[in-house]
């Protein structure tokens, strides 16, 4: 054998040790690790079931995961779910998720997408409210459609499902603070217990605020957040057969969203001719994109007042379950749409709605499958 093929066949043995010797490795530290997974429960089919077991397709992150991962806001999703996207009218004040390319084109705020939004089971219609800050759930899900009817129509595409954290027995709570660039603060916390033998408690809050992203060197800064929201919840074990879930929240938000928009003086042929301006002798002097000289700041603002009942009664090997909402929705949208310090067009919209939801469903096993049949929804 030449010395030559000898050297090639001693690499090669090299080559597949090192590989076998990390093989080993990698499935050791997965075995290590693998008692340390976090099981994620999840409610794809109306109904608590292991993530594994459910036979759709289903991307659930643990309140934990959402933490680490720093989900804030309900559009953030995107940034780990494959498929999963958000476009938006007037900068992100109009917000509509897209599953595998399904989604809702026409921006009309009173619009419903055919990927619908949920949160506790309870439907958003109104798409520019789902795009809301995150603060102490429990986990979220993404399910790929279509749906069908299990959650109601207009789910063709496929839901977003965020589930709050709920009470219980146990006490607990916690605090996380926030401080970052441009006076950025964000503080969340939550406290929960019990407030009796059969009454449980949980209170959440959050706060969340900064000094605006684009600086407007004749007004206020525009693209500011300022956001509060609070969520209480009471747990109440009325028999044994039957509990109750009583929530109430209230939140109001100032996005960094919507109406902002440079001047043409950073594009096309303004680029080329510094000294070029627009019809009223108007031109952007330092070209920097996060400054702006407009005589009406931009701003979204939302206010929601979300009130839910949630009724499960077990009888027997049924499991019946109510579901009432009622949402109050007030949004307001406004943009310097000249883009200049000329009061030339300034563009506002508002919207005051009222809905109420109920939905009534039972849900039982047999020896092969799991049943959920819905007896009633209604939505006003």
């Amino acid at each position: 054998m030449r010395v030559s093929n000898i050297k090639t066949l001693a690499r090669h043995v090299t080559v597949i040790t090192a590989a076998w010797a990390a093989l080993g490795s990698a499935a050791a530290i997965a075995q290590d690790s693998g008692s340390m997974l976090e099981e994620i429960v999840v409610t794809a089919q109306k109904r608590e079931e292991s993530l594994q077991d459910v036979a759709i397709s289903v991307a659930a992150f643990s309140g934990r995961q959402l933490a680490e991962l720093g989900l804030t806001h309900a559009t953030d999703l995107v940034k780990q779910v494959p498929g999963l996207k958000v476009s938006g009218a007037g900068g992100g004040t109009v917000t509509a998720f897209s599953i595998r390319g399904v989604t809702q084109n026409d921006f009309a705020s009173g619009q419903e997408s055919p990927v619908a939004v949920y949160v506790d089971e309870a439907y958003i219609s109104q798409s520019y409210v789902t795009s809301f800050s995150l603060f102490d759930l429990e986990r979220a899900e993404v399910l790929r459609g279509p749906q069908g009817t299990l959650f109601g129509r207009n789910a063709t595409g496929g839901l977003v499902h965020y589930i709050s954290r709920k009470p219980s027995q146990e006490a607990g709570g916690y605090v996380d603070l926030q401080l970052g660039e441009d006076g950025r603060q964000r503080a969340e916390a939550a406290v929960g217990g019990g407030l009796g033998e059969s009454v449980a408690g949980r209170l959440s809050v959050l706060r969340e605020k900064d000094d605006g992203l684009i600086k407007n060197d004749i007004g206020p800064n525009t693209m500011q957040t300022d956001n509060y929201a609070v969520r209480g919840q009471l747990l109440i074990e009325a028999s044994p057969d039957v509990d109750v879930l009583l929530k109430a929240q209230y939140g109001k938000e100032k996005g960094p969203r919507g109406g902002y928009a440079h001047h043409v003086a950073l594009n096309g042929a303004f680029v080329q001719d510094p000294t070029a301006t627009d019809f009223f002798g108007y031109r952007d002097a330092d070209g920097d994109p996060f400054s702006v000289s407009q005589d009406f700041p931009a701003y979204y603002s939302a206010k929601v007042t979300d009130l839910l009942a949630r009724i499960e009664w077990r009888i027997g090997d049924i499991t019946v379950t109510s579901v009432s909402n009622y949402q109050k929705i007030t949004h307001g949208y406004g943009e310097d749409a000249d883009v200049s310090p000329n009061d030339v067009y300034n563009y506002e919209a508002a919207n005051d709605v009222k809905q109420g939801s109920q939905e009534l469903r039972a849900a039982w096993d047999t020896e092969s499958t799991r049943n959920v049949v819905e007896i009633g929804r209604a939505h006003v």
